[in-house]
């Protein structure tokens, strides 16, 4: 595990919706993409990484690690009671709370366990997050469901 959360994998062809100026932090420029450009997830994850790498921000992450409770104290401050990777309890306490709940992470990919005609249908059924290589679909016919970026990355690069 790294940090970059949906940047670190996601299907062919992601990327940023909207030009590197408007993603990149003030504090340290995206020097790897062209002002203007759009920056791929490959490009948006290796700059995640960088920023974290530049700042020394890696060692006040925890990977792998689950939240079981979260109390805000009488000060404003938050405790954060944790399970680590390896199975011990702790609680730490943080200024600040960002809750980051990984919507778009292969642990949460929504498909919908029931769709009406789904039994008659004989192809395969996969989330976006799924998709790998241009072979995966590669003369067949294709019905993109959803109305998100991904899902019209999805339609672009079936077509």
């Amino acid at each position: 595990s790294s940090v970059g959360g949906v940047w670190r994998e996601n299907y062919k062809g992601f990327g940023v919706q909207v030009p590197k100026q408007l993603y990149e932090f003030a504090d340290l420029p995206m020097d790897e993409v062209k002002f203007g450009d759009y920056p791929t997830g490959e490009q948006t994850q290796a700059y995640v990484e960088r920023y974290a790498d530049h700042f020394g921000l890696r060692e006040h992450v925890s990977l792998n690690t689950k939240v079981t409770q979260v109390r805000q104290l009488g000060d404003g401050r938050w405790t954060v009671a944790l399970t680590l990777p390896d199975g011990t309890h702790t609680d730490r306490t943080f200024d600040k709370l960002v809750v980051c709940s990984g919507l778009y992470s292969a642990h949460n990919k929504f498909v919908p366990d029931r769709v009406s005609g789904q039994d008659q249908f004989a192809g395969d059924v996969m989330h976006t997050f799924d998709y790998r290589s241009d072979e995966q679909v590669a003369g067949k016919k294709v019905v993109v469901v959803g109305n998100g970026k991904s899902a019209v990355d999805i339609a672009v690069a079936a077509s």
